[in-house]
């Protein structure tokens, strides 16, 4: 089953994004979680110490009201962790992920690291338009430095341009 990942859209994390990005990027991120509803996928919200870095944005929340989804909570910069002790992602033999949230040089990309080494045979993209940086570090650095280290097994690994 796809599988919807969203990373970070706390309150404590957006206010490091520039005003205009930041409005932009919860829209797009909005967009993605319409787009899972509609197609029926799997979605999870992945927080980072919920106690300290509040709740993930209420717009993205507001578009889930009605549909099942998971919130999950790491303890450091990889979620992928978390989102592998969910039983019917464990056990999904078809399972595939689109990653979306912020920081895309951190947090975004750790968990897509961590996801590969979990699940090696799923398909794994990054929704580039819905993901931000406070370093300014956009789709393209990202997409640079994410296929560098060909030792952790990161082949065929999409990145979905919107």
């Amino acid at each position: 089953m796809r599988t919807l990942v969203v990373i970070d859209m706390q309150s404590r994390f957006l206010k490091y994004i520039d005003k205009e990005k930041k409005s932009d990027l919860i829209a797009d991120v909005v967009h993605e979680v319409k787009a899972a509803r509609k197609n029926e996928e799997r979605i999870i919200l992945v927080e980072l110490s919920r106690k300290y870095n509040g709740k993930t944005s209420n717009s993205i929340v507001d578009a889930l009201i009605g549909y099942h989804y998971y919130v999950v909570e790491k303890s450091g910069m990889d979620g992928s962790g978390v989102i592998h002790y969910l039983a019917d992602v464990q056990n999904d033999p078809h399972v595939s992920f689109r990653v979306c949230g912020i920081f895309t040089d951190q947090c975004v990309a750790e968990t897509v690291i961590g996801l590969r080494k979990h699940f090696p045979k799923a398909p794994i993209s990054v929704v580039s338009k819905a993901c931000a940086s406070d370093s300014g570090s956009g789709p393209i650095q990202f997409k640079t430095s994410f296929r560098a280290p060909k030792k952790r097994n990161m082949k065929s690994i999409g990145f979905l341009k919107m």
